[in-house]
Order: C-alpha cells, then structure tokens, then sequence
C-alpha cells in the first residue's frame, strides 16, 4: 500500500540562492532538519494549518523534551526559528502573534522532498487511492488503517463518511489505537456520538470534534466531554465536545495540562459545575463555552487560575428557549481578562455602549460582537470608539446590532486594518471612516441605499481597500 517518497527533480542549477539555501538547511540540528522535511509530505503551494503541523511533529517525536516547556511549545519555537531562516513562510498569524498557517517555496519543498528520499524519511500513500467515490471513503479508510495499532496522529477530512453500521465499527477502531495523540474530526460533523470510544487513550493530547465556531449547533456537537472517571491528563486541546451530564460540582474530568477549551450545549444548571472546572484549570489560554453562557459573567472569573494568561475568549448564546437575554453591564466587563488578544460575544445585550470598557483591553487585536438571533430589544444606540483607544486593535467585526450612531475619534483605533459591519441598520456610515490609515478590507452590508452610495464613495477614494479578507 505504501511507497516511498517519490522523487521530484532536484536540479543542480549551481546558483547563490540554492547553495545559501542548502546551507541554511545543513547548518540545522537534526531534530529541525527532520521538522523540515516533514513539508515534503504537503502538496504544493499548500496553506499548511500550523497547530496541526506541530502536532504532527510531537505525535511523531520529532520534537525533543525540553524544560520548564511543553512538547508543543518547543515544536512551536522550531517552527519559528525555521522562519528566520527563511526556510518556512508565514502565510497568516493569530492574534496573540503565533503562526496560523505557513507554507514552504516550491524550491524548498523540492529540497525537502529530495532530502526526505535521501533519508528513507517519508512514505507515501500511492495517488490511486484518491479515486474511489466519496461513500466509498469511510470503508476504505477502515479497511486500510485499522491495522495500525501505533498510530500517533488521525485526522478525517470532510469527504469522509459513513453509515450507521460503520460507525461502531469506526468506534471500535479508535478505541485500540492505544498510542493515539492527536483526533482531529472537525470535517466529519455528520459522525455520531463517539463518547463511548475516544476516551480510553491514555497518551490523547489533542482532540478537535468540531470546527463551526458561529454555528455551534447541537447536530454539531454530538460527543460529550470526557467523564471524570477517564485518565485523560495528557490533554492539551479540548475543542468541539458537548457538556457532559454527568459532570456536577463535585465531579469533573481530571484535564490539568488543557491550554485550549471548547464546550458547546452548556446548559443554565451546569455552569456551577463549569466553574469547578475551570478553578482547577492553571494554563487555559483559549476558552470558548457556547449554549446557555450567561452565567459565566456571573462567575468570579478574576479566580480562575489562567485569569491572568488568558488571550482568547469566545461566549455564544445559541439557544434562546434557554431563558432570558443577559444583559451585560460595565462591572460584568470589567472582569474581563486583562490580557486578551481576540474577544467574541455573541447574543449578549449591554446595559450602555460596551467600547468605554473594551477599548481599556490594550493587548486586544480581534474583537467580534453579534447580536444574531436577538429580539428587537437593543438598549444600546449610539457607541463610541475614543482617541487611543483599541491601540492594538487590527480587526473589529460587529454584527446585527441596532445601533444609529458611531462615533470615531481621532486617534482611534490606529493599527485597524480589517473592519466588517453586516446589517447594523439603521446605523450611519461614520465619516471619520475615511481616516483609519491603515484599513486595508472593509466589508459593510447595509439595506440602506444611502449608505450604500456613501460606502462606494470611500472605495473611490481608497482604492486600495478590499471589500473581503
């Protein structure tokens, strides 16, 4: 089934750039030169998501213990150093500064790919494999790779899928993958509940379920948690997973390592059992809860443990049966961490206009508000961006919210570079727009002509900007 690497023509053309290149690649220790040569398995011109490239790299242990450092935070310095020395480029970053995506020239592929078969490094799948149909998918990879009881590292991609019979079968498989690491199924949304069967791997690090982050349905988000009776300490990312029920306040999963926390359909009873949760939680720097999260601003979050490291927080109110719309007040923002970089609310109501609050977050560079789903009962109308304020701020998207008036001061948001406004009728388009320097994508949709017009005035007279990123 599997072949080695095959080779791609690595032309001598005897020039500066491949002998600096060469170089830069040979001076490499060995653990990065094999990080490197791991770009040879990505086809080309590929956006490579660099998560799930440095767990690749960990699950393969290509990354050495260091100290006082997690595997993956060591993976993530070689990614870096591999950028300064110009062998990877940096195609996207996340707001906190890490790398989101990256990509290798094609010359340098070609160099890790002849590299790679110099080594013996790599194996390949054979190509013949990508032309079977799409329902064919799920039992060929069953059929395939259910042998392979050391697999470190499982991601499905979104062509994959199976039917009611495969699914036990599928469970089944997962379960004996004893050495298991990494789960990512975030493109097979259409699985069922697996609960029964992920968590009984001891060595799991990473499991992603579910990718819909504004979406977050319960058809989306079928497996629950893991129960407090599984070892699962290892765990580093937990993203995609429902609440589970038999969790209560005095009995929650063990997950002290987690630095990435997702739970979705938390309901209105269970966020005194999140909360004792989160109290034992010391490294979290991403937490998102989706479902009925109201009661999270009524937590005394200043005494969770990672308050203070903290740098991505999203709340999503989905599911309005649940009861009331909060409405958010300045003393319930005030409790925000103090050092977020990226900032989501959606289907919060706010006592007064929220930016006084948010703007004082300095480290903010991604700030998302939607009031999708809402009744008709905004509080808030006119909101107001103050001089200096939003200092580091370079993406603000603000979504159905009934607001009439914006005021942009001077000095305002000086790094904004992306801004999207969708149907926030009936609010004006603010003329101090036209001042935001470094705006490079605007992206306004308005019912309203008028604004429509004005909107089109500022491409003419901006042309640079893009209406989408």
């Amino acid at each position: 089934m599997n072949k080695v690497l095959q080779t791609l023509s690595w032309h001598d053309e005897g020039c500066e750039r491949i002998n600096t290149i060469t170089a830069s690649y040979e001076h490499l220790p060995l653990a990065k030169k094999l990080c490197f040569l791991y770009f040879a398995a990505f086809p080309e011109d590929k956006e490579i998501d660099a998560k799930s490239l440095l767990q690749i790299w960990v699950a393969e242990r290509l990354v050495p213990d260091e100290v006082n450092r997690t595997l993956e935070e060591t993976a993530e310095c070689f990614l870096e150093d591999l950028v300064q020395r110009s062998l990877v480029q940096v195609s996207n970053r996340f707001p906190d500064g890490s790398i989101k995506y990256c990509q290798v020239h094609d010359v340098l592929r070609d160099l890790a790919i002849h590299k790679a078969k110099e080594m013996n490094f790599l194996m390949v799948c054979s190509k013949e494999d990508g032309r079977e149909s799409c329902n064919m998918k799920g039992k060929l990879v069953l059929e395939r790779y259910e042998g392979m009881p050391h697999l470190k590292y499982l991601q499905l991609d979104t062509y994959v899928r199976y039917n009611d019979s495969d699914v036990s079968k599928f469970g089944k498989w997962i379960r004996s993958l004893k050495y298991l690491e990494t789960l990512d199924l975030r493109g097979t949304d259409h699985l069922k509940d697996l609960s029964h069967w992920i968590w009984h791997g001891k060595t799991l690090r990473h499991v992603l379920l579910c990718s819909d982050v504004l979406t977050p349905s319960l058809e989306l988000s079928r497996t629950q948690g893991p129960p407090a009776s599984v070892d699962v300490k290892n765990l580093q990312t937990l993203q995609g997973v429902k609440y589970n029920k038999s969790w209560n306040t005095s009995v929650v999963p063990d997950i002290p390592e987690v630095r990435e926390l997702d739970i979705r359909c938390c309901p209105e009873s269970g966020v005194a059992t999140l909360a004792n949760l989160l109290c034992k939680l010391k490294h979290v720097v991403y937490l998102q809860i989706a479902g009925d999260c109201d009661g999270f601003f009524k937590l005394r979050i200043r005494d969770f443990p990672f308050y203070e490291n903290l740098k991505s927080l999203v709340l999503i109110k989905y599911d309005f049966s649940l009861g009331e719309c909060l409405t958010v007040s300045d003393d319930m923002l005030e409790m925000l961490p103090p050092h977020l970089t990226e900032l989501s609310l959606r289907g919060f109501e706010f006592v007064s206009d929220p930016m006084p609050m948010l703007e004082k977050l300095r480290s903010l560079n991604t700030l998302r508000i939607s009031r999708r789903g809402i009744p008709n009962s905004a509080t808030v109308r006119r909101i107001t961006c103050s001089a200096g304020g939003f200092e580091q701020l370079e993406e603000l998207v603000l979504e159905d919210l009934l607001v009439e008036e914006w005021k942009i001061e001077m000095g305002a948001m000086p790094m904004l570079k992306r801004l999207r406004i969708k149907y926030c009728d009936p609010l004006s388009v603010p003329p101090q727009l036209i001042h935001l320097d470094r705006l490079q994508f605007l992206d306004w949709v308005t019912y309203v002509q008028v604004d429509k017009e004005v909107i089109n005035d500022i491409y003419t007279q901006r042309p640079h900007l893009r209406r989408y990123w």
